[in-house]
């Protein structure tokens, strides 16, 4: 469900997909451009009384505003507000993986939250990969790679004969380079991450508003608590859990920079958990989750003045660089729904575009402040590009929505690096397009094939990289791994090694701007002799493999 306070004459169009879960009564608000970030707590706060609702959150940073919670009655006479731009009913994010909800034990919703307390461990400087150093210039990881364990690495480093030999070779680590994991959380204390993983934030805690009465947890919706903090997901190891849903932050983290499974293997890992235990997320959180990684790179010394850290020169901006990657998604649902948009004087309806969701707004914020964003484009077996931010991608261009209308409003340049996964077939040593319904063999029976049935393929994907069967780590203890199969297999898993790739160029050319590390991306993918040993076994934009070069 979809507001915003005045749509084009004749356009009725509201919102409403299949693939979308709503969360009743609980709305993201966008402010128009013309509110300050100063302006938005008081604004959130009498706006939400005014109308009978509950401030769930405020957003100043890369979007500007809020979270409320609110009769479906009263949403109509909010829309009307001359400042509101859009509301969107808040919706349950998807997981780009099949995943086993957890639930959520008694005592995790009655913890505190200590964030106060806690002090961020330093990363360390070098990495202890065992990889040895190999004369020709370049690390080479050559252990478990003869039976393919490691196969999704292995076929990054090669421009030959696909897997011709099984190795890993690099010479950069992504050392220096943040990536923000915006997800279920990260087990800090897994071995993958030899203690790489710094305190970043938990956006399923509930804010508590000052002006907003706390409910107690009976009160709260299923997504609304969970206390266990962003590197502690469950707030412990889960018994026998190596697949839970709760694992899926920590499994896409050591895709990006574990010491045996990552791409980047010195990369500083800083978890979003914007997933509860119980395996469920929302699209608020998501969205807090956005505005607190801009803040963090921007100002993460102090609370800007005017809650703007662009325009406060006591904001001292973090000198290293950072990769956002989002494995997890939600339904794009804007079509037909336009807002006002006085810089459209040529389109028709002329003062109107097609509106772009809160989400959207914040990812175009992130890459516009030089911070370059990796998602996945899903696991629908589709080509309709109807996931968020996913259809952004590169190759989108211009963004049309899945009714085939033109998206405004949203700059050339700023674009999300969408991925999609392949499966490899050893018998051939050739790569496809993973799809369970295409090829039933890469999804053997228990595999449940209903949900998750193969990589998208639509114009939105950017690049290509391997999400099947993909060794990763697990939730169980900090020694276990994902089963081989279904938990291990996704677009959700393909994308880390595209962030992974992306943090060892930002190593390599730190002041790459995101369209320049995209052209990057290509001009290496480029490099490959044998593109048609890659089949995406549907018509696509492009059959690009994701390759980095050994020397780099």
């Amino acid at each position: 469900m979809f507001y915003e306070r005045r749509r084009s004459p004749g356009v009725r169009g509201s919102a409403g997909h299949h693939g979308a879960k709503p969360l009743r009564n609980r709305y993201v608000v966008t402010f128009k451009d013309d509110v300050s970030a100063k302006q938005v707590d008081q604004l959130a706060k009498a706006l939400s009384h005014q109308h009978g609702g509950r401030l769930l959150a405020t957003m100043k940073y890369a979007v500007r505003g809020f979270g409320v919670e609110l009769p479906e009655g009263a949403v109509f006479g909010l829309s009307h507000n001359p400042l509101i731009k859009l509301i969107e009913e808040d919706q349950f994010l998807e997981m780009s993986a099949g995943e086993t909800p957890t639930a959520p034990r008694e005592h995790e919703r009655r913890q505190f939250d200590f964030r106060g307390t806690m002090v961020p461990r330093k990363p360390i400087e070098t990495s202890t990969s065992s990889c040895p150093w190999n004369a020709a210039g370049y690390y080479v990881c050559m252990n478990g790679y003869a039976n393919d364990v490691y196969w999704n690495l292995d076929r990054i480093d090669n421009t030959g004969q696909l897997y011709g030999t099984k190795a890993y070779a690099y010479n950069s680590m992504g050392t220096s380079v943040r990536a923000y994991v915006v997800d279920s959380g990260v087990y800090a204390a897994h071995q993958e991450f030899e203690g790489r993983v710094v305190s970043g934030a938990n956006m399923m805690v509930d804010p508590d508003i000052a002006d907003s009465p706390e409910l107690g947890d009976s009160e709260e919706s299923a997504i609304a608590l969970d206390y266990a903090l962003e590197t502690n997901p469950c707030g412990g190891w889960v018994a026998g859990g190596d697949d839970a849903g709760i694992g899926h932050g920590t499994a896409v983290a050591s895709v990006i920079g574990g010491n045996t499974t990552g791409v980047a293997k010195n990369v500083t890992i800083v978890p979003v958990k914007v997933v509860n235990c119980a395996g469920a997320g929302s699209m608020l959180a998501m969205a807090r989750g956005l505005d607190w990684i801009y803040k963090d790179m921007k100002c993460p010394n102090k609370t800007p003045v005017n809650d703007d850290p662009d325009s406060d020169s006591q904001c001292q901006a973090r000198s290293n660089r950072a990769v956002v990657n989002m494995s997890v998604l939600f339904t794009s649902n804007l079509a037909n729904i336009y807002c006002e948009d006085p810089h459209n004087t040529t389109n028709s309806p002329i003062g109107y575009s097609l509106c772009i969701s809160s989400i959207e707004h914040e990812v175009n914020t992130l890459i516009g402040g030089n911070i370059p964003v990796v998602v996945a484009v899903g696991n629908q077996n589709d080509h309709n590009c109807t996931m968020t931010p996913s259809r952004l991608g590169y190759g989108n261009e211009p963004v049309y929505d899945q009714n085939g209308n033109l998206v405004a409003g949203i700059a050339s340049t700023y674009r999300t690096i969408t991925v999609g996964a392949t499966a490899f077939d050893p018998s051939t040593n050739t790569d496809q397009r993973w799809s369970c319904i295409d090829t039933p063999a890469q999804c053997p029976q228990p595999w449940d094939t209903s949900s998750d049935p193969g990589s998208n393929y639509g114009r939105c994907v950017s690049i290509w990289a391997p999400g099947w069967k993909v060794k990763v780590a697990g939730a169980g203890s900090s020694t276990s791994y994902r089963s081989p199969g279904k938990p291990s297999t996704g677009t959700s898993f393909a994308t880390p090694l595209v962030t992974g790739a992306v943090a060892r160029l930002l190593q390599w050319y730190p002041t790459l701007t995101p369209q320049q590390i995209w052209t990057e991306l290509v001009n290496r993918a480029n490099q490959r002799v044998n593109p048609p040993d890659f089949d995406p076994l549907s018509t696509v934009f492009n059959n690009k493999l994701l390759y980095m070069s050994p020397f780099e």
